[in-house]
This record gives structure tokens, sequence and C-alpha cells, in this order.
């Protein structure tokens, strides 16, 4: 099976392990972090490998998914990992993605969620626990959809935004 390293060893990085986990189809290699000391258990007896760094790395590793909440560091690490290595998409299998949605290589869809047919989801995007986004909706990359927030019909959220959490947007085009 093909193995993925988590960039980022926080809270957010241990459900994105778990939605990895549940989804069936990769190894989990560990965690690369810069502010938690190597070896340190982050989930399911996974350790952090090293800082966030692409050298020293296992040769096995094949993809890479970035689990930090911030927009702009998730867009520079994703940049970095991709010119090495392929971005894994993460859809929980409690998520709900209906027929004739794109979802964007190495976004990460987590429990709960849901996209409605004809959404557009860009490249490296987190859309949080049980959001909606409805149908015909466009996310830009990098962008962070918040749990339990909405996106109505129709909306264009644009790249690097951040959707809070619980926050409802309806109109067509945002920030």
């Amino acid at each position: 099976m093909p193995s993925v390293i988590i960039v980022g060893a926080g809270g957010h990085s241990r459900v994105v392990a778990e939605a990895i986990l549940r989804q069936g189809n990769m190894d989990i290699a560990g965690f690369l972090d810069d502010n938690t000391p190597v070896g340190t258990t982050v989930f399911n007896n996974q350790q952090v490998k090293g800082p966030v760094s692409l050298q020293g790395l296992d040769t096995g590793i094949t993809h890479f998914v970035i689990a930090i909440g911030n927009n702009a560091v998730r867009e520079k690490l994703y940049t970095e990992f991709s010119a090495h290595l392929l971005p894994h998409t993460v859809i929980h299998p409690a998520a709900y993605v209906a027929m004739e949605v794109t979802i964007g290589s190495g976004s990460v869809v987590l429990a709960g969620a849901v996209i409605n047919t004809g959404a557009h989801i860009g490249e490296n995007c987190i859309i949080n626990s049980n959001a909606l986004v409805d149908h015909d909706s466009s996310i830009g990359s990098h962008t962070h959809i918040g749990q339990s927030s909405s996106v109505g019909s129709g909306c264009k959220i644009t790249e690097r935004s951040w959707v809070k959490p619980g926050e409802i947007v309806q109109s067509p085009y945002y920030k």
C-alpha cells in the first residue's frame, strides 16, 4: 500500500490521520512538525519523524498531506512538497460527496461534511467537519471551510479564503 507523510502534528493532524486510516487506501508513515519533538506519538502509535522538511524522508514515502489550518502556511508547504511527492486527497467515509463534484489534489474533506452536486473544490482545501458546500459552488484553492459552516448554492469562494466555523455564506461572491 502507498505511504503518506502528514505535515503537522497538532489536533487537526490527528483528525486527518483518522480520516486516512478510515479511507483504508494509505499507510501513514508518520508526522513532520517543527514544534513537536521527534519520537512523540501523535495518533495510533504513529510518531513525529522530524521537522517539516523533505530532507531525510524515507524513500518509500510516495504521498503527503498538509494538516495545518493556516491557509498561507498550508499553501507554502503544499507547493514545496508537491515538487517531490504526490499530494494525497483525504475524504472521510462519513462525508457525503455527491456525483459530479470535483475535489482538487491534496484537499481534506472531514466527517459529516456535505458537498452537493456540481460543486468544485480547489487544491489543498479543508472542508471541515459538518461543513456544507451546496450545489454549483466553487471553492478556490488553499481555502478552509470551517466546522459547521454553510456555503450556499452557486457561491464562489476565492482562493486562500477562510469561512469561519458556523458562518453562513449566501452571496454569490465571497472574499
